[in-house]
C-alpha cells in the first residue's frame, strides 16, 4: 500500500440513507480497514446518540458532537461537557419557550418537550428533571427542533458554536467543529492531512470537507457542499460512500 488514508464519514445523509446503511457501504468500509486505512465517524450527533447499527459497522474512532467529543479506539482525546451553571439557564430557557430539544452527551441523551417525534433517549418532563433526577448527567451538544430565531441567535451565537439547518439547529463548545476533531486525531496519530478523505452532505460538514486533503460530496448533498468538493459521489441511498471509497482506494 503506497498511501495510508484516514477517512472521515458523516452519518445522516452520507453513511446512512432513508432505508438504513446500504450493504455496499459496510463492505467497502470493512475492505479499506483490512487494507490498513483508518476510518472514523464524524458526526454532529453526540456519542450516545449514534445509532447501534452504525456503531456495529466497526470504526477506528469517532468525532462526535461537532468536534466536542473525539475518540481514537478506546482513548478519549477530547470531551467537552456543559457546566451545570450553563445547563441550568439553557434548559430553563428551552423548557419555558416550549422548544423541543435533545440534550445529548457521551453516555445518555435526554429528550425534552417532544410530542410527535420518535427519538431514542430518556424523556424528561421539564428542565428540573435533569438536575434533580439526573444530577450527574453530562451534556456535550444540544439540538433544538425548530429553525433558530433571532432571540436564540442573540442568546447562543456569541457563547457557543452553532450550526443551523433547515428545520433545526445545534450548538456546543465555542470553536468546536468537525475539522477540529479531524485535526486532533491526525495530530495524535502523526498523520498528514493531505492523505485524509472526508465525505459529507450538509452544511455542518463544510469545515471538515474544506480541511480534508480529499473532499467528497454526496449526490444528495446541498449545492453549497458540492461546490467546495473535489468529487461528487452517488446518493446515500445508492451507497455513495462505497462508490467514493472504491473509486479513491481501488
Amino acid at each position: 500500500m503506497s498511501k495510508k488514508y484516514t477517512i472521515f464519514l458523516d452519518i445522516d445523509g452520507t453513511l446512512l440513507g432513508p432505508s438504513g446503511i446500504p450493504q455496499e457501504n459496510i463492505e467497502a468500509i470493512k475492505r479499506v480497514r483490512q487494507e490498513g486505512h483508518l476510518v472514523f465517524l464524524n458526526t454532529g450527533r453526540s456519542y450516545s446518540f449514534i445509532p447501534k447499527e452504525v456503531m456495529a459497522v466497526g470504526w477506528d474512532g469517532t468525532v462526535a458532537a461537532m468536534g466536542a467529543d473525539v475518540r481514537y479506539q478506546d482513548k478519549v482525546l477530547r470531551n467537552f461537557i456543559f457546566s451545570q451553571e450553563e445547563l441550568i439557564w439553557i434548559t430553563r430557557y428551552l423548557y419555558e419557550s416550549g422548544k423541543s430539544c435533545n440534550l445529548e452527551g457521551p453516555e445518555e441523551t435526554f429528550i425534552m418537550n417532544h410530542t410527535a417525534r420518535k427519538l431514542e433517549g430518556i424523556r424528561i418532563s421539564s428542565h428540573k428533571d435533569l438536575l434533580t433526577l439526573y444530577p450527574d448527567s453530562k451534556i456535550s451538544i444540544i439540538s433544538v427542533w425548530n429553525p433558530m430565531s433571532d432571540e436564540e441567535r442573540e442568546l447562543f451565537q456569541d457563547r457557543y458554536s452553532c450550526q443551523e439547518h433547515d428545520h433545526y439547529y445545534e450548538f456546543t463548545e465555542k470553536g468546536s467543529n468537525k475539522a477540529v476533531g479531524m485535526k486532533i486525531i491526525l495530530e495524535h496519530l502523526g498523520l498528514n492531512k493531505s492523505n485524509s478523505i472526508a465525505i459529507g452532505d450538509s452544511m455542518n460538514d463544510m469545515d471538515m470537507l474544506k480541511y480534508a486533503g480529499i473532499s467528497v460530496a454526496m449526490g444528495n448533498a446541498v449545492e453549497a457542499v458540492k461546490e467546495v468538493c473535489e468529487y461528487i459521489t452517488t446518493s446515500a441511498e445508492e451507497g455513495g460512500v462505497a462508490e467514493a471509497l472504491n473509486r479513491l482506494i481501488p
